[in-house]
């Protein structure tokens, strides 16, 4: 009698080992497709120097990411004295998807100095925040005065901060659900 269950209980574990093996081949395995499929995007400063290599000399006002229907697309702004430009460009490939030129009646270029740069105002948002990603960054004007708008994704939230574009002081910071 002995004999029997040591047989049935060897039996039962050489089962209970190999089939725990095939199933962390198998668990491993899915991993792998998992990392095999995941899409890598371009960051913003790729979309950026994309549309800068179209346009040299302008300068920068914007840069927003955004889901759409048809996939990841980067909207960039850039401006020179009276013109606008707005690219669409792909997320995953870098293709521009269109542009579009607007003349203003208007200077559009502000007449201070900036001494704090788009790749710094995000610094400054992604380090007042401390978790997120980055979603939009629009140099704008208020009496005079000019500052980012940062706005940092948090899950179901967004951060805005307003950056001093002359001294990178955070000037506010709010969340939206």
């Amino acid at each position: 009698m002995r004999i029997k269950q040591k047989v049935v209980l060897g039996i039962v574990g050489i089962f209970m080992l190999f089939g725990s093996n095939s199933f962390m081949k198998k668990s491993f395995a899915d991993e792998e497709k998992t990392k095999a499929t995941e899409v890598r995007i371009i960051n913003e400063e790729e979309a950026v120097r994309i549309a800068m290599s179209n346009s040299p000399n302008w300068k920068l006002q914007k840069v927003e990411l955004d889901n759409k229907l048809s996939g990841k697309q980067y909207e960039v702004v850039l401006i020179n004295d009276s013109q606008e430009k707005d690219f669409i460009i792909d997320a995953l490939t870098g293709e521009i998807l269109s542009f579009e030129t607007d003349k203003s009646q208007e200077s559009l270029l502000p007449n201070v100095s900036i001494n704090i740069s788009f790749e710094d105002a995000v610094k400054i948002a992604m380090e007042e925040s401390k978790t997120g990603e980055f979603k939009k960054i629009e140099l704008e004007r208020k009496k005079g005065h000019l500052f980012y708008a940062v706005d940092i994704e948090d899950g179901l939230k967004v951060k805005e901060y307003r950056i001093d574009a002359e001294t990178g002081e955070v000037l506010s910071a709010r969340a939206d659900f």
